[in-house]
Formats: structure tokens, sequence, C-alpha cells
């Protein structure tokens, strides 16, 4: 048994009795209580090596060290080696055999012996101790699991024998411990081995206290009474899932009224426990009805009183009697009667009577809305419902009427632009803030430095109109000038309306996917599946194929064929889950497509001008029509040509509303390789489309023109305006430019199957549906933005709230002339072109296609796409975004946000908090990460563009990629974890400040903060939709002054808006996009306006991958903080460089380097260098120092720190960019393999080449490897 005393807080640490003891030395002079504490906290908090040796010493985190300390010395082992007769051990063996009895050569009982006196020194510092003790209690799992409830139910669910499992990982988890730690006494074991059995079999009665499993919850022979856990309050918040009939049915009764009329029907009961599940406060009273003029009403809704009554044998006397099937009239406009056969029986009456007086409560009437137009909006809406409901819809939401809401009110466009306000703005008041000497020094910057964003270049050198063109199109994270001078609210981007309408429908569609696959594998199985089971359902292992597995792909490519085959499978859960992708996904971007009419929006500009030149070739002696806009000619069989291909394309987009909609995206790799093939294939399938009628859709000469436009079709090939052709003339081109979505390629009535089959189209709908969002949501947002899908502007009307687009800009610039910016016509056209072109690659890019080659499916755009996957699976560590902890602290200051963070995580609400605030954070398009591709981890890592699908080995990089990210570095489930904290927070500081403005105390910084984020205060209509905010999150959200009061009673300082529950959807979404841009700018998320164009060209991602995310930390870090007056610039700085300090110690620890033998200096540095403090001045300063070999840069010129090595000429290429690593390393290999001489360096670079070697916690299993190698 080991003499080491275990220690305890407060306790000196290890007595080591050695030679040194006995020597007599100098008393020191009794040091201050206060003194002593501060050289103790001192020494503590600015060794990240103690802090990490007080963490693991105990706790599960030391395990996997002490294993690799061990194991690390086996090539030393010699069979002779004795440490009893070993010199350096005299005086040390004798007190401590335990820790050398075992040790295999001199260098490991060195390393002991060093290892025993480092903690001897670390123990006299009682932070070590108290962060040891600290450790064991929260980080090893099974006390987790004990101390935390929700907690528990996440990772065990609703299992009976929890505590049973707890006890097995906790007798687990200390026979690991005994194994791996030679401090761990027999005592320990006894102990832990004993509270786990305790655990094990005490497990069924604390199952019975553990109240969210109590099965006797709601019973009410339960003498106890009812029991509501702490958890449970988040059910009645009304912002949690399960809201269909079927879902709530098992939940606890609702209490109502006596009913006057006895046997309620189950219908009326289901919907009755569905109301008061979602609206805990109303009264519903089954009762008499009341009487108005002649008329008796049997149900209706008190908005003064809160309460709902329905008198179900009047309503049913009503279907009796006929009223809802004539004709009404309110104040002289009519009432849409209904037909009987609308409804199926009586008892469906009563459903839809209920659901249009409960639609009463979430619906107002509008401002100008007249009664009968309210009448007839609401009877849409609840027939609406009893649709879905016939089709057992599940619903994925909030509220029964989530999905209404949306469609009910997606008339309004919340990205609206206030032209009005900049009419008679200056030009130069058009520009960043400049109104202090900190954000004017940035703007200047930005100024000189304007080729690293197009936004700069606008900004700074564009037009006024050009200005507002570009700042309606980028998310900007520097704040404007005019927020603060005039307190007017930055537009509302193209960048940010194109994730925020639809991209949360999208994550619901995915995540119901993985649960579809789920609940398939459980029924074949028999069983719920549970553990390690659950790993092949999970995201990035879903094509993994096991017996009685039905993988996420296997649903993804079901449903598509489902979908085909008009929402029909032999498998339910498959025709269920395709109604349900048509319905919450498919079904809305259709009908926003239709109602702003973006099918036809080219087609009658290209219809307008094939009449201009039929009026033209109306005269027989005309033979040439010359375009005057650009310059074209047209015969008159090319116009023919034109008329002919206009009306096709008409035709065919008359044919688009389709219930069974599904994208079609081309594999061209197999359609260019396998062209005889595909050509036929396709020709008979359109030969064999027939209409209603029997008739032949497409003829001989229509199939041949549609089939050969696939020989060169470049779906993503950008809109270029020639030279000499004016902005918004493209459709007068001979050729055009839309989204291949909303294009003549869905040709609806051929049969896909084959062509599915013959893989000549992407057939999973995950992917299918994902680059449908990436294409189509931008020209959507561009067309509320500019009023049609390109940003010409071709129906700009400033009243109507459109944007300036293309055309106004030139046509404002020459009017101005050269006159007007003083320079020679040919300079000015130089100009005018240059800004033209720019406003097109900016218009690309914001619609996914800037850079992009005209084919996608080329080797070279493939093959710098895997050569950027294989840096991510070789090179990033994931380690460092721990320094994203960092930046909460940014978000209020360091005592705000850590006293809202112990509130949100340190009780048992924790995992009911962070869903709410999951879900919150969702709805503003944040968090996606483990289900969208397009999230941040793919933006840093220059992985996000837009692709029609993959292919070979292009599909095998992408799935070692997903599991790099999800499952590897874990950098996806990082930032899912991290945003979600950030939105906490950022909602309660945004409504903390409108809270203030609305009472008119709110500082002046805060005013123009706000309006930085869109939520400005200048206009009537901006303070209006203030208000609105406001009382929405009074009335349906939850913190001190809301009417639901706190979220429980020790959350007086978190505020949750609830958004899902709004009723007014302008300020829905100007409080969602405010919160999606300032989560952005807390965990830096790059923007499209935060690197040079080039960056985002093929060529251009490889030489900047992984500089994108430096860039973003620049502007949304340094520049932002400096322009900002909040005072929390500086904490957020040293909170980066103190945890980046962290960072690079664990860093050292895994190279094996002496983080100990480095200055306080070099420590402060390089901690920032982590942290990101440098943003991309960090990146120039490393390029440099490797350019001059470590001669010139901040260490060597400004710190006097000299390196005495120069750089490699691999190191020299690195740091220009991933890819001259990559080439180095690799040239290297073959050098030394060419030579016939290959070392430890040779292996150390073959190890740097295998995938995933680069997981910190993995580190030491590629020693081995490496060690093999060598």
């Amino acid at each position: 048994m080991s003499n080491l005393k275990r220690l305890k807080f407060g306790d000196q640490g290890i007595k080591i009795k050695d030679k040194e003891s006995f020597v007599k030395k100098p008393k020191n002079k009794r040091v201050g209580l206060n003194s002593e504490n501060l050289k103790n906290t001192k020494q503590f908090f600015t060794d990240p090596g103690m802090m990490w040796r007080a963490v693991s010493d105990r706790s599960l985190l030391g395990v996997v060290p002490n294993l690799y300390d061990y194991f690390k010395f086996n090539d030393e082992s010699t069979g002779a080696y004795t440490a009893f007769t070993d010199p350096q051990l005299d005086g040390y063996i004798e007190q401590f055999p335990e820790q050398f009895f075992d040790s295999r050569s001199p260098q490991e009982s060195a390393f002991r012996l060093s290892s025993l006196l480092q903690k001897a020194n670390d123990s006299k510092n009682p932070y070590y101790n108290a962060t040891r003790l600290v450790s064991e209690i929260l980080l090893d799992p099974s006390s987790l699991l004990l101390l935390s409830k929700p907690l528990r139910f996440a990772v065990l669910g609703n299992k009976q024998n929890k505590f049973s499992t707890i006890g097995k990982l906790m007798v687990a988890e200390e026979t690991l411990k005994q194994v791996a730690d030679r401090d761990r006494t027999y005592l320990d074991a006894v102990v832990m081995i004993g509270v786990g059995g305790a655990l094990h079999k005490l497990s069924p009665i604390l199952s019975k206290y553990d109240k969210r499993y109590n099965k006797y919850r709601y019973d009410p022979s339960n003498d106890r009474g009812k029991v509501i856990d702490l958890d449970d309050l988040s059910d009645v918040t009304r912002t949690e899932a399960g809201t269909t009939v079927r879902q709530t049915a098992s939940q606890n009764p609702a209490t109502y009224k006596q009913p006057i009329n006895p046997g309620v029907p189950k219908n009326v009961s289901a919907l009755m426990k569905v109301f008061k599940n979602q609206y805990p406060d109303i009264n519903i009273i089954l009762g008499q009805g009341k009487t108005v003029g002649s008329r008796y009403i049997p149900a209706y809704y008190n908005h003064f009183k809160n309460e709902m009554v329905i008198d179900v044998e009047g309503v049913k006397q009503m279907w009796k009697d006929g009223r809802p099937f004539k004709i009404n009239k309110i104040g002289g406009e009519k009432v849409i009667p209904f037909k009987k056969k609308d409804f199926r029986d009586i008892n469906e009456w009563v459903d839809f009577v209920m659901r249009h007086e409960f639609a009463h409560k979430t619906y107002r009437r509008r401002k100008g809305e007249s009664v009968a137009a309210y009448e007839n909006r609401i009877n849409k809406i609840a027939y609406q419902q009893i649709l879905d409901n016939r089709k057992d819809i599940r619903r994925i939401g909030t509220t029964m009427l989530d999905d209404y809401k949306v469609m009910d009110q997606e008339t309004y466009n919340f990205g609206k632009f206030e032209n009005e306000l900049f009419e008679n703005m200056k030009w130069n008041e058009i520009t960043y803030k400049n109104t202090d000497l900190k954000s004017a020094f940035v703007t200047g910057l930005t100024k000189k430095t304007q080729i690293l964003s197009p936004l700069d270049f606008f900004i700074h050198s564009g037009s006024k109109t050009g200005k507002l063109f570009a700042m309606n199109l980028f998310t900007s994270p520097l704040p404007y000038r005019f927020n603060y001078t005039e307190n007017i609210s930055s537009p509302n981007s193209v960048e940010q309306m194109r994730m925020l309408q639809f991209g949360p429908n999208l994550i619901q569609v995915l995540e119901e996917g993985y649960k579809v696959a789920q609940r398939i594998t459980a029924k074949l199985q028999g069983k719920e599946r549970k553990g390690l089971e659950k790993i092949l359902n999970w995201k990035g292992f879903s094509s993994l194929k096991f017996k009685g597995v039905f993988t996420p792909d296997e649903v993804f490519k079901e449903v598509t064929y489902a979908r085909l085959a008009g929402n029909t499978h032999d498998i339910p859960e498959i025709a269920e889950y395709a109604g349900f992708i048509g319905n919450k996904y498919f079904g809305p971007i259709q009908k926003k497509i239709n109602k702003l009419g973006m099918f036809m929006l080219s087609r009658i500009k290209k219809e307008e001008y094939a009449d201009i030149m039929d009026s033209h070739f109306a005269n027989p002696r005309n033979k040439i029509y010359k375009n005057p806009n650009t310059g074209e000619t047209f015969t008159r069989a090319e116009a023919a040509a034109y008329r002919k291909n206009i009306e096709l394309d008409i035709k065919l987009a008359k044919q688009l509303d389709d219930p069974y909609y599904v994208p079609v995206n081309y594999k061209f790799d197999q359609i260019s390789t396998r062209w005889a093939e595909f050509s036929s294939l396709l020709s008979r399938q359109m030969a064999q489309a027939r209409d209603k009628n029997g008739v032949a859709i497409f003829s001989a000469d229509q199939i041949e023109d549609i089939v050969n436009t696939f020989k060169n079709y470049s779906p993503d090939a950008a809109p270029i305006t020639p030279k000499g052709v004016k902005p918004g003339m493209l459709y007068q081109l001979k050729r055009g430019y839309f989204s291949k979505h909303l294009k003549t390629r869905y040709l609806k009535d051929i049969d896909y199957k084959p062509l599915f089959a013959a893989g000549f189209i992407e057939d999973n709908m995950e992917i299918m549906a994902s680059h449908y969002f990436r294409s189509v949501a931008p020209d959507i947002a561009m067309t509320e933005k500019f009023g049609d899908p390109y940003g010409f502007g071709w129906f700009f009307d400033s009243k109507q709230g459109f944007a300036p687009g293309m055309i106004q800009v030139s046509e404002d610039l020459l009017k101005q002339g050269s006159n007007y910016y003083g320079m020679a016509e040919k300079e000015f056209i130089a100009r005018y072109n240059i800004e033209l072109r720019k406003m097109e690659d900016i218009v690309a890019l914001v619609k996914n296609k800037y850079g992009l080659p005209d084919n996608p499916n080329g080797y070279y755009f493939k093959t710098a796409t895997m050569l950027k996957i294989f840096h991510n699976i070789t090179m990033l560590t994931g380690i460092t975004q721990i320094a994203d902890i960092g930046r909460i602290i940014a978000v209020d200051g360091l005592m705000n946000t850590a006293s809202k963070l112990i509130q949100a995580y340190t009780s048992g609400m924790g995992t009911a908090i962070f869903k709410k605030g999951l879900k919150e954070a969702n709805l503003a398009f944040q968090a996606v990460d483990m289900s969208f591709g397009s999230a941040r981890s793919s933006i840093i890592s220059g992985n996000d563009t837009l692709r029609s699908s993959f292919t070979g080995a292009e599909k095998v990089f992408q799935q070692l990629n997903t599991l790099a990210f999800r499952y590897g570095n874990m950098q996806n489930p990082w930032n899912a974890v991290i945003k979600t904290t950030a939105t906490l927070l950022v909602n309660t500081k945004l409504l903390d400040i409108l809270e203030r403005m609305m009472k008119g105390k709110a500082k002046a910084w805060e005013i123009g903060y706000m309006a930085d984020l869109g939520l400005g205060s200048a206009t009537k209509a901006n303070l209006k939709v203030l208000d609105d905010i406001m009382r929405n999150y009074k009335k349906h959200g939850q913190g001190v002054g809301t009417e639901k009061g706190v979220y429980a009673t020790e959350y007086n300082k978190l505020k949750f808006p609830n958004t899902d529950l709004w009723e007014d959807i302008d300020a829905t979404m100007k409080f969602r996009a405010a919160l999606n841009k300032e989560v952005d700018n807390v965990i830096v998320t790059p923007g499209l306006s935060d690197a040079p164009l080039f960056a985002n060209t093929v060529a251009g991602s490889l030489l900047f991958q992984y500089k994108k995310f430096g860039l973003g930390y620049t502007r949304r870090v340094l520049y932002r903080g400096l322009m900002l007056d909040d005072g929390n610039f500086l904490q957020g700085l040293a909170a980066l460089t103190a945890i980046g300090m962290m960072i690079d110690a664990l860093r050292s620890k895994q190279t094996n380097a002496q983080y100990q033998n480095k200055t306080l200096r070099e420590k402060v540095l390089r901690g920032a260098e982590r942290g990101g403090v440098g943003a991309m001045f960090t990146d120039i300063d490393r390029l440099i120092m490797a350019l001059s070999d470590n001669k010139v840069g901040v260490k060597p010129t400004l710190l006097g720190i000299k390196t005495p090595y120069g750089s490699s000429t691999k190191k020299k290429m690195g740091s220009v960019a991933p890819i001259g690593s990559t080439i180095g390393n690799i040239y290297e290999i073959m050098y030394d393999w060419g030579r016939g001489k290959h070392n430890h360096h040779t292996a150390r670079r073959l190890r740097r080449m295998i995938p995933y070697n680069n997981l910190w916690y993995a580190d030491f299993l590629f020693d081995k490897v490496e060690k093999g190698l060598y």
C-alpha cells in the first residue's frame, strides 16, 4: 500500500524526507495572509501546466496521459535494471517504493522521480489541492451523471436501472485509475467500488425518487400529490416539441371547468388537452354560448377574460342547420362559405370550430383588415389544419399553428429597405463608424486594405448607389456611421435573409430523416437501440450497413422515390416522412416562389423582348434586328427560335407547382462519360411523357433541343455581362442566367426512375435538399430585396421597399458623368466598368456561384476539394477552438456573463435551458453545425462551396471530412454547444437593452449598437418594430417583467424570447436577424465580406484555407471591438490570451516541448497567438518570420526573443498555405526514400500524411505508429 498521503484541501502536500530536508535553513519572516494568498494565486493561475496537472491528477482525464507516460519507455526497457540499486533514487525509493518498483530503465526512474518532486511542490499550493478535489467530483462521467439530472436524462434516457448503470461506470472508472495511477490506494478502490455497488443495489429505490422518471408522478393515489419536476417546467413554456394530439395524449390531463353537457366526444377532449398544454393560462369552458342579436353563437373566444367557450351540441346544431354552407355577409363583405363535402362528418366540423376559435387567440386582426377578411383568413388557417390532421402530419415545432403562422404571414418582407432615409445623405456619410479616434483609425485602415473585402471596396470607392447596393447584399461586422449619428438601422442583407427564411425548415427536415432511420431500425429489431448501437444511425456513419439496421442513407434515398411516387412507399414511416418534407420544406419554398412570381420574372422580360423583335420583323423588309442595349444582332430565324424557346420555357414553368416536387441534380461526370446512354435514355423518357389527355407533351424537335442543352450545360456559370451591355439586359442576350432549379431542366412529366437507377441523377435527399436550399434561397432573398433574383432592379420602386439594383447604379453613374468624379472620359468608363463588374461578382458570391468552374465535376475542382479535405483530416487538431470561451466573456463583460452562465448551467434545469437556447439558435440559423454542411467549420476550412453531388473518391473524402469534424476533432458539436451558449447570452443582452430603450434609459452606444444589428430607432416604423418585439416578448417570453414571469425562481437574470410563439412576423424576423448577426460576431464565423473575392475561387480557396478565420477575427474581434464603446474589448482580449496560454501549455505537453522553460513574455505572446488576439496580423507575422529565417518579426524585432535557427523550405511554403506544407512534406519523403536514407524525421513526415493523426487525444497511438514506421 502506498505511503503517499491522500491530499485534502489546505494540506501542504507530500512530505519528502531527503537529504536536503535535514539542512538547517534560516527562518523566513512571517508572510501576511493576503500576501501569501496573492503569491499562491499568481503561481497557480499563471502556470497552465500546474492547472492541467491539478485537473487531471485524480480525474479520469489523467488516465490516458498516465498510460502514455508508461508506454513511452517501452523501448528503453532492459531486463538487467533494478530500481532498488539505482543511485539516483537514494533517499526516495525507501519512502515511495510503489512509485519505482516496476521501473524498467534509469530514464523511466528519472522521469518518475521528476514527476514525484513536481507533485510535492505543486501540493504546497492550496489552489492546486482544491482543484484536484473538485476535478474528481465534477469531471468524472459517473459523478456528472450522478449530480446532474438533465445530463442523466440526456445520456441514459428513461432507463429504470440508470443508477445501476452509473454504479457500474463508477467501478469501471476506478479500475482504470487503479491501473494507470500509482498514487491510487486500495482504500480508494474499496470506497468507490462500495459506492458503485450500493448504487447498483439501490437503483430501483433511487429511480422512484428521481422525479423525471417517477411513474407515479400523475397518479392521484400518490399521497404526496402531483410531483412537478424542475425539468417539467419546460413543458409549460410552450417552446418544446410535441404539439399534436397524438403526442400530447400521454401528458398529464388538463383541468377544465365542469361541462354542462356530459359525454364529451373524444376528439374534443383530445383537442382540449392540446390547447391547455400550449396555453395553460387559458380557461376552456364547455358550456352555454352567447346570443348576439337574434343569432346564437355556440363557440367564441373572449380576449378580455382569456377564456374559450364551446357548446359542443350547439356547434353540432350549426352543422344540422346548414349554417356553415350558407352565404354570410359582415359589413357588406362576403364570408366564403364551405361545402358539406369539405368535412368528413359532424365531428370533424366540431374540430374545425375549435381550431377556428383557438386561432382567434393567436392571430389578431391586422391594421385595415375588415372583419369579413379576418374571418376568411382564420377559416383558411383552421381548415388547413383539418387537412393536415387527416394525413396525420407530425408537427415539429412549438405550437400547432407554427406552420400556419409562417404561411399566413409570409407576405411580410422583413428585408424591406428604407430608401428615403438615405436620399439626402452625402456620399461620405455612408461609411463605417468614424465618430471617434478609435473608430476613425479602424475605418482608415479598412480603406487602405480594401482589397481584402469586397464590401470595403464599395464603402470606400463605390458610388453612393453602389454603396447602398453592397450594404443590402452583405452583412457588415463593422458598424456604420449612420447607426450612431442617426440611429438608422443597418439593412437586413441578402446574406442573412437567404439563411433565415427557410434554413430552420431544412434543419428540421434533415434531423427528422435521422430520427426516421432510428424508428425503422428499432421496428426491424423489435427493440429500442441503446448505447453504442445508436452509432450506426449517427450523422457521419449514415452509410454503414449492418444486419437489421436501416441507415439514414437508405432513408434519404427511399424518400426520394416515395416523393416521385406521390408520397407512397411500402414502409409507412418513409411515406410519412415524404409528406413531411413536402409540407415543411418544399411546399413553403414553392409557395414563396410562386407568390413572388419568380418562375415568370425572367420569362416576362424575355417575352417582352420577343414582342419587340416580332414588331420589328413584321416589316418584311427587315432582315436583321440589332439590339441597342447589347449590340447583338438577330436574324429572322434567330428571332423565331428565341420566341420558340421562350414559349417552351413558359410552358414548362407552368408545370412547376408540384406537390411531390423533387429537385433534380444531374451527375454531369456520369453524363459526359456516358453521353450516348444518357441522351438515348432521356429522349426515350421524354417521348413517353403524356398529358392527361394522352397527348405527347414534347415534340421531336423539343426533345432534341432540350437533350442537346446537356452537352454544354454549366449549372454554376456566373452571369457575366459582356462589355458594352447595360446591366439587367442579360435576358436579351442569346444566353441568359437563372438558378437551374428555376429553369427548364425540371421535366415534371417524365419518369425519372430509370435515370436515377442508371446513376445519372443524385438520389440522396439529404444532398438534394441541401443543394436546393443553397441554390434557391439566395434567389428568393434577392427577389425580395431587389425585385428580381439577379439584383438588376428590373422592378425597382423605392416605395415598395426594394433596394436599388445594378440598373439604378448604372443610371446614377452615367447621370453624374465623368465631370462629377473629376475624371477623364476614358478613365470614367473604366471606373464604371470596374464597379459594374464588381457588382456582378458579389451577386454571384451571395448566390454561392462566385469562383466555381463551369463544370463542378471537373478534375480541377474535385482535386482542389479533396486537397482541402486532406488538410482538414491531417492538420486540424480542434484543440484551439477552446479559445471561443474567451469570446463568450465579450458578450456582456466578465461579471455579467459569469452570473448568467452560473444561473444557466449549475442547477437541475441545465438541460432544459440548453434545449431552449438551441431551439432559439436554430430558428436564427445558428448552432446548425451537426445538421448543415455549410456551417462554421466548413467556412473556416474552405469547404463551403455549392456542389451538385459527390461521386467516387471525392465522396469518400467528404465522408472522412464529416467524421473528422463531427467525431474526430469535435469542431461541429463544439460549435453547436458554444453557439447555443452565445445565443442564451445575446438573447438576454438584446432584450435588456431594448427594455432600457423603451424606457428612455439606454445609453447612446447601446442605441447605436442596436441600430448596427438592424434594430434602429430613427423612424416611427422602426419604433413600432421595437415596440412589437417587446410586446411579443412580454406576452410569450420568460424573464423579469413578462406575463409568464421568470423561467424559474432562481433564473432572474436570463431572458428567453420564445420567438416561435410571436405573432408579428416582422418583429420575429428582425429579432432573429439581430441575434444571427451578433452570435456570428461573438463566436467568430467569417462572412462573405470578410475575405477577398479571390479567396472564393478554386485556387484562392487553397491559398486562403484557414486564413478566412484570421480575416474574420480581424474584423469581428479587433476592428469591431475597437469601434464599439461597451467597455468589454480589453476584458475579451485578456480572456482570449489567458485561454490561449492554457492551449499552448497543452500543445507543449502533446509535442514534448518544455513549456516551463519559456519566459513570461513568450508565454503571453504565444497565448495571444493561440487565442487569436493577433488575428490576421499573427498570420502576417508568421509569414515574415518564416521568409526571413526568424530574423524579422514581433518576437525577434520588438521583443528581442531570438531564434537560433532558420526556417526550412517546407516551413516557408507552409506559412503561405497548407498546400505548401503538404507539397514540402511529400517532397522530403520522396527525397529521403530516393537516396535510401530514411530516419525518424521521415517517419514523422509519413505520420503527418495519415488521416486523423492530428487528433490530440489519439496522439500517443500515432506515436507508436511513428516508431513502427522508423
